[in-house]
């Protein structure tokens, strides 16, 4: 008699299901956040209070004045693929609501320790608590309409999951991000935000987005965002986008909506950086938030778990749409020519000691500027924020770009600048082209680097302390990363409220704007937050300011700067690329150049 098969294959039991589809659903404290969000969001509810405690990792409690559930009701919104906002396959290519899958509830209640309190307002309400998945105890409770979800010591139940979550400042960060994101996409929703009891955000109901940006982007930010609008063939995009000047060196403070949803798309992402051409550098973004309302049929928002990425049926028209508009609304900046008006101006007697502090900075470096002069070529005295230091350091290190001899760069013939961003020179081999910011970067780099690693980073004291507004995140990372920042050269103290004082910066740094570098060294510190390699991290935030330090392109140098840049040049590790891995020096051989001529074949 043949032996019988042993049976290998079988269905998982439902709270083991649920924890494999709480590892797509739930990553972190911050998805826990952004899936109740959104449900409170598809209940109606006018007013949502988010508590955090421990960063999310202890406790995260949100409450709304939704429609509420039924006890019926209640009990199956906590079972798997149950949902009250699509019944049929047709349903799923018209996708009104920011939840539809009925994962998030029973995917959050199987790696956590779990409560749902409900109530429609027409009887008595219903508490439900469960721990890893499983229900300990169904309760009637006095309750007003609506719904209130506490998930304590999430992924208690999964050790591995834990491990892999950030430090509690990136993770309350990334928190923050999310209320934001939902505060802008639901300006007509009153939402209160605190962690451990501290009020973090509160901002009443508005009727426009432009009203609700101030809240959340901050005073200082505000008055640098420009109105978006735009209609066509059905596709309507509203928002509000910073000017060419005001940019961060991560998409971070860039919120895309699509139909209510936020997202992060590739696709919208470079439309907006295209609408700004070389107006914006290649590693600089915009700050903003744009909502693009599109019809349902031509998108499809079901292909990712975390439903923040979307495909669109005709790509190509989306994106002219949206660079077009964003193109149109950066017109209007008054530093183009433009005659619009930003989002709002709104005035602040705090504002004026750093007002001050610009006229008498200002005012200095006119003085203290070198005279014009002319020479053959048209060159140009330098600006005052691009004024190039000599040589102070010396540096011991192999050259790598092949031509980095004593005196290779600075013994080339200096013979244009060309439209005021590339520096023409004649080699022994031909036309060299250097990029001067990229070259000046470099130069600036490797002088922070080596004074970093030998612990004479010194500082330069400000004659008036710069003051300004950080967000959750930005803050977030000031603490987490504070001695780092310190040993960088700046000394920052808190000021109240989200207002800090920058007192002193790294004084080979010192004719940078100091808000500026902080802002994006603190972008950079997010990035890297999770990084094991603590060089690479901090090269990268070096690079970072290294960049606010350089010339830029179309800084016109005058002859004596030009001269200046190419003996510095001589003097560090070149590398032959900028820190962020930019070509520095070009050359074009005297055989190509007379090929391109048809003088020899």
């Amino acid at each position: 008699m043949p032996n019988e098969s042993v049976k290998t294959v079988h269905v998982l039991p439902n709270t083991l299901a649920n924890r494999i589809a709480a590892g797509e659903v739930i990553e972190r404290p911050a998805s826990v956040v952004k899936e109740l969000l959104e449900n409170s969001i598809d209940a109606g509810a006018t007013k949502i209070n988010v508590s955090i405690e421990g960063y999310g990792k202890q406790c995260i409690k949100i409450s709304d004045d939704g429609k509420g559930m039924s006890t019926e009701d209640a009990l199956t919104a906590i079972e798997r693929h149950a949902t009250s906002k699509i019944s049929k396959p047709d349903d799923l290519f018209d996708i009104r609501t920011l939840g539809f899958r009925g994962e998030a509830l029973p995917s959050i209640a199987s790696v956590s320790l779990f409560s749902l309190t409900t109530s429609t307002g027409e009887d008595v309400g219903t508490r439900i608590y469960i721990e890893g998945g499983e229900i300990k105890k169904t309760e009637e409770v006095a309750f007003p309409k609506g719904c209130e979800i506490e998930v304590r010591e999430l992924f208690y139940n999964t050790p591995a999951r834990a491990k892999f979550m950030k430090a509690d400042s990136t993770e309350l960060a990334a928190i923050s991000e999310i209320v934001n994101r939902i505060a802008l996409s639901r300006p007509e929703i009153r939402i209160n935000y605190t962690h451990n009891n501290r009020e973090i955000l509160n901002i009443p109901p508005v009727k426009e987005l432009h009203e609700r940006a101030s809240g959340v982007f901050g005073k200082g930010t505000y008055p640098k965002l420009f109105p978006v609008h735009g209609n066509q063939d059905g596709l309507t995009i509203k928002g509000m986008i910073s000017i060419p000047e005001y940019t961060r060196n991560s998409a971070s403070g860039l919120h895309l909506f699509l139909n209510g949803r936020s997202i992060k798309d590739r696709l919208l992402l470079h439309a907006v950086r295209s609408a700004y051409g070389t107006m914006l550098e290649s590693r600089r973004f915009p700050v903003g938030a744009i909502m693009l309302n599109i019809p349902n049929e031509i998108v499809d928002v079901n292909v990712h778990p975390g439903k923040s990425e979307v495909r669109f049926a005709d790509s190509r028209k989306i994106y002219r749409f949206v660079s077009e508009a964003i193109r149109e609304a950066i017109g209007r900046s008054p530093s183009l020519g433009g005659i619009g008006t930003p989002g709002g101006q709104i005035h602040d007697n705090n504002q004026i000691p750093n007002t001050v502090t610009d006229a008498l900075y200002n005012f200095s470096n006119r003085n203290n500027n070198q005279k014009s002069f002319s020479i053959p070529g048209g060159f140009q005295n330098i600006s005052r924020a691009t004024q190039i230091s000599d040589p102070q350091v010396s540096y011991d290190t192999a050259p790598s770009l092949g031509m980095n001899q004593a005196g290779a760069f600075s013994s080339m013939t200096i013979l244009a600048q060309l439209h005021n961003t590339f520096i023409l020179v004649s080699t022994p081999r031909g036309l060299g082209i250097i990029d001067q910011h990229a070259a000046h970067e470099r130069v600036t780099f490797e002088k922070l680097r080596q004074a970093h690693r030998n612990k004479k980073l010194e500082q330069q004291m400000l004659l008036f302390p710069v003051r300004l507004e950080l967000d959750t995140a930005h803050k977030a990372a000031i603490k987490e990363h504070h001695e780092e920042i310190c040993k960088m050269g700046f000394e920052i103290e808190e000021f109240g409220g989200d207002s800090f004082q920058i007192r002193s910066v790294p004084q080979l740094l010192a004719n940078a704007d100091p808000a500026a570098m902080v802002k994006d060294l603190l972008d950079e510190f997010a990035d890297y937050s999770g990084s094991n390699v603590v060089q690479d991290k901090m090269d990268m935030c070096l690079a970072t300011l290294a960049c606010h330090a350089s010339v830029r392109a179309n800084d016109p140098l005058g002859y004596e700067q030009m001269t200046s840049l190419l003996q510095q040049m001589d003097s560090v590790d070149f590398a032959g690329n900028c820190p962020h891995g930019r070509p520095v020096f070009i050359e074009i051989s005297h055989v190509e150049l007379e090929k391109r001529f048809g003088r020899i074949k």
